[in-house]
């Protein structure tokens, strides 16, 4: 019996798959897929099946799927045909079972057979050829790829092309941490993923305006023994602004930020000045010691991308505001021009609310019952972004069972929770700087 339902799905498969080439275009073939035919020269230590699963990756396009050697989702995608609607149950069933015919048109041996090329010279395989060509079988064609591939090259040595710069001295200095070392195989990725390293820690020291495009790296395979050296350096094009660190200026906060009537920023109405922090609050929701302990940097300091998402992470873990953002701005009136003017724009959450539940259960031991419960929140009660929950709640459980009839439950309670984000103690005061600000919570409840 199975062997028959696998003979006429095989058959019906045929027959139905057979059926596509009339759907075609005229003067068009499906493509079929591709091959991959691996030359090895001497010293190549991968294996060819590792290579050729690598070179897969940068094959385009994407054959359709193929089953005992048919096109059947291409087949089902013409058989259903155009639905009216996009999202009707035709599109549904077209988009589920088949899918879009790969033509033949499509295929660009030659011009994939490059990109191959390229990839592999990415990888360290230098001096490495690869040639494409097509074939046709019936209605169907395939593309052939024969790749002719070369040791891959190690990294000597990897110099930075001192200018006595600042940048480039703090650059060469993460040599410890670094991605690129010798004895390791040359990788274009690994040069990226170096230069992005490279640019998260110089944005901790100062250099906002840096861009890890900045970075270039100049590779020497002329030493022979299959080996680069590696030449580091900035680029000539990089800005000036991009080659300095820059420490912050002023700090300026608008806790009660709104963008249907925003406050120009040159405005100082209603502005507290404290701790080297410019809080412009006009109606006073907030009190101004909470960003003291809430922004985790001052005037005077470098920049760092550290302290800079670290307080963005803590305001926007208090809770109390719904949106928060920041911009910084070079200083343009002064004499030294490497410094920032920061501003935090928090637009408040909804300080209360209220949110009622009703529940309804059963339980294992014949109870059924029901819950109705209230929450009221108050998300800035005392103007440092504390939250003061309370929830009332009642609920009666009605047992089912005839043996514990009448042994009905009713439960009524209240809770009422104070979350404090800070360590509260009597006699010391924590300083905390860490991406979440630390809560302390009181509960109480009967």
């Amino acid at each position: 019996m199975k062997k028959i339902m696998v003979y006429s799905i095989f058959l019906s498969l045929i027959a139905g798959s057979c059926s596509v080439r009339r759907f075609l275009p005229p003067g068009e073939r499906l493509y079929r897929g591709n091959d991959i035919y691996v030359k090895k020269e001497k010293g190549v230590n991968a294996s060819k099946r590792t290579l050729k699963s690598q070179l897969k990756l940068a094959v385009r396009p994407k054959a359709n799927k193929f089953l005992f050697g048919q096109p059947y989702k291409v087949w089902w995608w013409y058989v259903i045909g155009q639905p009216k609607r996009e999202k009707g149950f035709k599109a549904f069933l077209r988009n589920k079972l088949g899918e879009p015919p790969v033509f033949a048109s499509r295929v660009n041996a030659k011009a994939t057979a490059e990109n191959m090329q390229a990839f592999l010279e990415n990888l360290g395989y230098f001096h490495s050829t690869v040639t494409g060509d097509t074939i046709n079988k019936g209605y169907f064609t395939e593309a052939i790829y024969k790749p002719d591939v070369f040791p891959q090259y190690k990294i000597k040595s990897v110099t930075w092309v001192n200018d006595s710069s600042d940048l480039i001295k703090l650059l060469s200095m993460s040599e410890r941490y670094t991605l690129l070392k010798p004895g390791k195989p040359y990788r274009l990725s690994d040069i990226q993923s170096e230069r992005d390293r490279l640019d998260t820690k110089i944005k901790t020291k100062g250099y906002y305006f840096f861009n890890p495009n900045y970075i270039m790296a100049y590779a020497d395979s002329t030493i022979g023994n299959h080996e680069v050296n590696l030449y580091m350096n900035i680029k000539k094009i990089t800005p000036e602004a991009a080659r300095h660190a820059y420490t912050i200026n002023r700090i300026t906060v608008f806790p009660n930020y709104t963008l249907l009537k925003p406050p120009p920023d040159t405005s100082k109405n209603g502005t507290t000045f404290i701790d080297g922090l410019m809080i412009r609050d006009t109606v006073h929701k907030f009190k101004a010691d909470l960003f003291r302990r809430m922004i985790t940097y001052r005037p005077g300091k470098l920049y760092s991308s550290i302290d800079q998402n670290t307080t963005l992470s803590r305001l926007i873990g208090l809770g109390a505001f719904k949106f928060v953002k920041n911009r910084f701005d070079p200083v343009t009136d002064s004499a030294d021009p490497y410094r920032l003017n920061v501003y935090y724009y928090l637009t408040p959450a909804k300080k209360k609310s209220l949110q009622a539940e009703l529940d309804a259960f059963t339980k294992d031991n014949k109870y059924t019952g029901t819950q109705v419960s209230v929450n009221w929140k108050n998300r800035n009660a005392f103007g440092r972004a504390e939250q003061i929950a309370i929830k009332a709640y009642g609920g009666v459980e009605v047992a089912i069972n005839s043996s514990i009839k009448n042994n009905n439950n009713f439960r009524i309670g209240q809770e009422t929770t104070i979350t404090i984000p800070r360590i509260v103690t009597p006699f010391y005061r924590f300083k905390d700087s860490s991406k979440i600000p630390p809560r302390t919570q009181l509960l109480l409840g009967y």
